[in-house]
């Protein structure tokens, strides 16, 4: 085992044309008690290199004691000390070949934490990875767990192993490995799990996998061996056997599968799930539903669902989770709703999170997400703050506009993109009392600057 990426040189790619390149630049996050009442919890500050790639991202919460921000770590992670925020840096090829990982220490400022590296072939496949953590003890980082991949001449991961440092003996040990064949088409037919034999010093089977197509390319079998102890010999075993079975529209949108279990015993094929999908004239998909087969009332039971609502330009701007409470699709309980909404240029600029209370069966507004976004001019050089301005927000009637420096068109949007009103060279005020209360987007078009925000009428 090679020392697996602890060496990686790091060479910054540097780009001078990135003029009127967009970048988000943080995410604000707020949780909503009431309809009425909100409070700051945590924001997501990004930054940029040169060239125009992530350089950094951290994750901030709001110490309402302090009445400001703290380090905070994401919510992926529940130790301690892991990270909050992380650094990128890249080869000459644009690849991720580092990751430093950061969290808030006592004297509150960044530490460093966790380093990740990757080394890359010609192709922009990454070919090895190495997690390491940071030693105060030995001043140093400590390898933790690192892998080997391996691909096809069409970019297909071919190998997949995984070894883990012995700190006793500085060196990598084996851990697992896992193969997988494809077939003419790309698809997959065949998968393989090694795990290491230490007394052998040599991988060991442990899991295989099978797939068979049709000749349209569609899956219509699937099959898990074990690798078991038979008769004074290690055999496979087949452990699990399934088949599957498609209904397609007249558009070719995949609206039925159904899955088949094997049972030995009964030498015959016995529903297991069942899944659902209903799609738009636009081939969206708006709905998906998981059913389970039930022996008991010998019929399909609702198991979950998800429902999707798209804008003109195919954005998701709605979405909505159910679980099964009961075996009539009706009866499900919504576990979830999120709506977003998205700018002119079709970048997300609010997301908001909704809760399913099952006591008054209604959607309650939890938190909303609010995107902020930055334009470079050159390759180092970025424009300040937008200076123009719009208050109050929210309004009962009049919008003022601040810091135009001459005459903007102004275009009114709905949450859901609709195009309600363009007024044309607004100096200071915008007079939209006829709208009925609810959230809108502002788009302010000057020269060849265009800004957008949110704002709210109320009643």
């Amino acid at each position: 085992m090679r020392k697996l990426c602890l060496l990686v040189v790091c060479i910054l790619f540097v780009s001078n044309n990135l003029a009127g390149q967009k970048l988000l630049e943080s995410v604000v996050s707020y949780f909503y008690p009431t309809e009425r009442d909100s409070f700051k919890i945590w924001k997501e500050v990004y930054e940029y290199n040169s060239a125009g790639k992530k350089a950094s991202l951290a994750r901030y919460t709001w110490d309402s004691r302090r009445n400001g921000w703290v380090g905070g770590m994401f919510p992926a992670e529940e130790c301690f000390d892991c990270p909050g925020k992380f650094e990128y840096s890249y080869d000459k090829s644009g690849n991720q070949v580092l990751t430093d990982g950061f969290y808030w220490g006592f004297q509150n400022k960044w530490v460093v934490i966790t380093r990740q590296e990757s080394g890359f072939d010609a192709y922009g496949n990454r070919v090895c990875y190495s997690f390491n953590r940071w030693s105060d003890e030995k001043k140093d980082w400590i390898p933790i767990h690192g892998q080997e991949y391996g691909y096809d001449e069409a970019g297909h991961t071919t190998s997949d192993a995984v070894y883990f440092w012995d700190t006793v003996k500085k060196a990598w040990n084996p851990y697992q490995k896992e193969e997988f064949f494809f077939n003419d088409q790309g698809k997959q037919t065949m998968y393989l799990r090694f795990l290491w034999d230490a007394s052998r010093r040599d991988w060991t089977y442990h899991t295989k996998s099978e797939w068979t197509y049709d000749s349209l390319g569609t899956q219509t079998l699937y099959a898990n061996f074990a690798w078991t102890w038979v008769k004074k010999e290690y055999v496979w075993k087949e452990a699990d056997r399934k088949k599957t079975e498609y209904v397609y529209d007249s558009a070719g949108n995949q609206v039925s599968s159904t899955v088949y279990n094997w049972e030995p015993g009964y030498k015959k094929w016995t529903r297991y799930v069942q899944r659902k999908k209903s799609f738009d004239l636009a081939g969206n998909l708006i709905r998906d539903v998981n059913y389970r087969w039930s022996a008991g009332t010998d019929g399909w039971l609702g198991n979950d669902s998800a429902e999707w609502a798209y804008d003109y330009a195919g954005h998701v701007v709605s979405e909505a989770r159910y679980n099964r409470s009961s075996g009539n699709l009706a009866d499900l309980h919504r576990f979830g709703k999120t709506e977003r909404v998205f700018d002119s240029a079709g970048d997300q600029i609010q997301e908001t999170h909704y809760y399913w209370d099952t006591e008054t069966k209604t959607f309650n507004l939890e938190t909303k997400d609010f995107y902020y976004y930055r334009t470079s001019t050159t390759g180092t050089q970025d424009i300040p703050a937008d200076p123009i301005q719009i208050f109050p927000n929210p309004t009962t009637g009049i919008l003022n506009l601040s810091g135009l420096a001459k005459p903007a068109d102004v275009k009114i949007f709905s949450l859901q993109g609709m195009l309600i009103r363009t007024i044309h060279q607004v100096e200071n005020t915008v007079d939209i009392s006829d709208l009925p209360a609810g959230v809108y987007i502002l788009n302010i078009s000057e020269s060849n600057h265009t800004l957008v925000k949110n704002f709210i009428i109320k009643e």
